[in-house]
């Protein structure tokens, strides 16, 4: 959709679009204007995306966080595709593309909406309402509305809040709006003075921009919001309510994301399938999945203790060997060494090893984990007085694998994204040396 509705140039000058789509899906309707790019022309031919006007329209322009609505606009032969629905004041524009025929301005036509689009969108709209419900119930009435996004595959739903919420109060909230679905309450819209709605107790989202008159959507005796969105008829049309993620996007302010519907339902056998293909790998019952887990993650951990207590040993006999085959730059040890699948706290622990070891000597020990290249550099004391630093060392070094690093003049280390440069890295080592320290 782009920036088509942003143009500064687009100046409209009509009364606002009657909206016809709270009741209706389809609608007969007039083209009074069409706007290709930034200019009105008369005519739209097959191939062409414009911006048409109707005089009036059951397509939701978008508002409130909810989307805008899709679907066509068709007269005999000819058919647009429309898009987006967006809003420039109080006026509704249907960005097409015309899909066969032409249209002219003044054609009668017929406007009609993505029905199940719509539904799914007025399902996760109507949701956004009984999960604010729920959150002022359990976290408590500090709770306001401070964004929201409504598509057809998802709602999301920012809010004032200022400690995290643990997982018990999360399955609550969840709980709660499926208990406001399975009481089916139905949808009661009142249009009222602005001043009057909120005086009702009406919450009212703190950034929207309200009309004198106002519409004010309740749901039984525990929710109502000044709101012009769409929504179902009954709360027991949303059908399931399911909480994807909860997490904090700036200071007091927590997001909900969630699922309604039938996403809800293809979320809920998409775990199931995962269960059951945890009960076959396992060959466990779903009741025995968790200890199950628990003794394999206890046994991987011991495991695991043995291989680093064994890499180690290994380690500490081939250290003579290993220091053997360093270089020697005017009195000084060049040390270097390449491990398999170690990580820092391994490197660290080797290089302990291998300074008690030397004397005068800089150490570079490296290891590929997982994709990911680990160094860690380390001095003797006398280079230390002599003004050599470990952290200078390795930013060379890193330099050839693709990362960055530092630390203290005893002890730097780095990562890096180039694993196949390190044997390279570390052969370059003495050299690195020789130009900083050597002569």
């Amino acid at each position: 959709v782009g920036d088509v509705f942003t143009t500064p140039a687009l100046k409209l000058n009509l009364k606002p679009t009657e909206f016809v789509g709270y009741d209706s899906f389809d609608s007969s309707a007039k083209i009074i204007k069409i706007v290709l790019g930034v200019s009105e022309v008369n005519e739209i031919k097959s191939g062409q995306e414009a911006k048409i006007i109707l005089d009036k329209t059951p397509f939701y322009a978008e508002g409130g966080g909810q989307i805008g609505d899709t679907g066509a606009i068709i007269k005999d032969g000819a058919k647009i595709e429309v898009l987006d629905t967006q809003r420039i004041e109080k006026v509704m524009v249907h960005l097409g593309r015309v899909a066969e025929g032409s249209f002219k301005v003044g054609d009668q036509v017929q406007a009609i909406v993505d029905k199940e689009r719509r539904r799914s969108i007025a399902r996760n709209h109507t949701a956004t309402h009984l999960l604010q419900a729920a959150l002022r119930q359990v976290l408590g009435e500090h709770v306001q509305q401070q964004g929201s996004l409504v598509s057809a595959e998802k709602l999301r739903f920012d809010f004032t809040h200022f400690k995290d919420i643990n997982q018990g109060q999360l399955s609550r909230i969840e709980e709660l709006v499926n208990e406001y679905i399975r009481s089916n309450d139905l949808l009661s819209p009142k249009e009222m003075p602005v001043e009057e709605a909120k005086k009702s107790g009406a919450l009212a989202f703190f950034a929207e921009k309200y009309d004198e008159k106002v519409k004010v959507v309740s749901f039984g005796d525990y929710s109502a919001e000044l709101c012009a969105g769409t929504h179902l008829p009954s709360t027991g049309q949303i059908g399931l309510f399911i909480i994807v993620s909860e997490s904090a996007i700036a200071q007091g302010i927590r997001r909900i994301e969630a699922v309604t519907g039938l996403a809800a339902y293809r979320l809920t056998a998409k775990r199931d399938g995962l269960v059951e293909e945890l009960m076959q790998t396992l060959k466990v019952p779903e009741d025995r999945i968790i200890s199950q887990m628990q003794k394999l993650h206890t046994a991987l951990k011991d495991l695991n203790k043995k291989l680093y207590d064994a890499k180690l040993e290994a380690f500490k006999k081939s250290i003579p060997e290993i220091i053997a085959a360093g270089q020697e730059i005017n009195g000084v040890k060049i040390v270097t060494y390449k491990f398999s699948d170690c990580d820092f706290d391994f490197l660290r622990l080797a290089m302990d090893l291998l300074k008690a070891a030397l004397k005068s000597a800089v150490m570079v020990l490296g290891s590929v984990q997982e994709g990911k290249v680990f160094l860690v550099v380390g001095l003797t004391e006398d280079r230390v007085k002599n003004k050599w630093d470990a952290s200078e060392i390795i930013k060379e070094i890193a330099k050839m694998v693709g990362g960055t690093g530092g630390g203290r003049p005893q002890l730097a280390q780095a990562g890096g994204n180039n694993p196949a440069q390190l044997d390279a890295a570390l052969k370059g080592v003495p050299e690195i040396i020789k130009q900083k320290y050597g002569k």
